[in-house]
């Protein structure tokens, strides 16, 4: 299917796929049917996750520029925080877990959900990471046990 026939099938898929019956009993406080109810409906969220990197949240909200925060919450339910370790711990031993969590609560603070890329990767790796695989190796599995552990409840989403 091409690009045209996608989109002009859309329509229908969304019929089909993303919209449903549902059939709705307004009670009273006893449990009685209450004849004539006006009932309205708004989604206010749903399962879909749409987001980006909010890499650089804290360096638009210091520059006193909070509108770019505004925007993402307005937009995007999904963030995605920065882990490559070459930069989130730049000197060996000094991880930035402050910014990171800082950055995970603003968006646990407006209901969006989170996850953190990459937790190794070698295209971002620390100067001061072992030259050798078995120290790699090694170093990798602590940094993901200390960092898994120490975000546990603010960023809980891996690879989806």
């Amino acid at each position: 299917m091409n690009e045209r026939e996608i989109l002009e099938s859309a329509g229908e898929r969304i019929e089909r796929v993303r919209k449903g019956i549902a059939r709705i009993r307004v009670l009273d406080s006893l449990g009685k049917p209450v004849p004539g109810a006006r009932v309205v409906i708004e989604q206010r969220n749903h399962a879909f996750l749409f987001g980006c990197n909010i890499f650089s949240l804290l360096e638009y909200e210091d520059s006193g520029k909070p509108a770019y925060g505004e925007l993402f919450a307005g937009l995007l339910n999904y963030a995605t925080l920065a882990f490559y370790l070459g930069s989130f711990e730049y000197e060996k031993g000094k991880p930035n877990t402050v910014a990171n969590r800082q950055i995970a609560q603003w968006c646990a603070d407006r209901g969006i959900a989170t996850k953190g890329h990459p937790l190794a990767w070698h295209e971002v790796y620390p100067k001061w990471g072992p030259a050798d695989a078995d120290g790699a190796v090694a170093m990798f599995r602590e940094r993901i046990e200390r960092d898994v552990a120490g975000f546990k409840g603010l960023v809980d989403r891996g690879r989806r």
